[in-house]
């Protein structure tokens, strides 16, 4: 005995433009300070509790200290994105 139709809707999904490009995230120089603070302040085993939780590496607080050691809260305020990624050539021999 067939199955009798039912009303779902069409199985087609629409892709959400937002999700589909993410971006880098930009830190302002408030966010950095404080978690530089509250890395400072971590005792024993708690600093990668404190990277998992705001979802980061270690090498973003060694360069954020870096970068203020080096010149001050104005560095923190922009950091240079990285290298463009090089485009791949394929070449028939």
């Amino acid at each position: 005995m067939p199955k009798p139709p039912t009303e779902l809707p069409d199985h087609q999904v629409t892709p959400n433009p937002k999700l589909e490009k993410r971006t880098r995230r930009q830190f302002s120089t408030e966010y950095k300070l404080r978690i530089l603070a509250e890395a400072d302040a971590c005792r024993h085993g708690e600093l990668g509790e404190l990277l998992r939780r705001e979802k980061l590496y270690s090498s973003q607080l060694t360069t954020w200290r870096k970068e203020l050691a080096e010149n001050g809260v104005e560095k923190l305020h922009k950091t240079a994105p990285g290298p463009n990624p090089s485009k791949c050539v394929f070449r028939r021999t």
